[in-house]
């Protein structure tokens, strides 16, 4: 079983990570349940969550898109 991940609504401020499970049968790709669906906000704990939960190139994109700071202050991080 493979697994897609393809990232929806990234702005400056956020992305939402879609995570696909799929199988290729006989040239056929079928996917394998629904969708999981993860919202991460720039900032720092959204940082934090987003580093442990994708990596490699899917993590530079975010990263690049959202620049070196946080841009949303979370109450708790005040």
């Amino acid at each position: 079983m493979d697994e897609r991940i393809i990232l929806n609504k990234l702005t400056d401020d956020e992305v939402i990570i879609e995570r696909q499970r799929y199988v290729v049968d006989e040239g056929t790709e079928y996917t394998v349940g629904p969708p999981h669906l993860c919202w991460y906000r720039n900032s720092v704990r959204g940082r934090a969550e987003i580093a442990s939960a994708v990596s490699g190139k899917d993590l530079d994109a975010v990263l690049a898109k959202w620049g070196p700071e946080p841009t949303v202050t979370e109450e708790a991080e005040e």
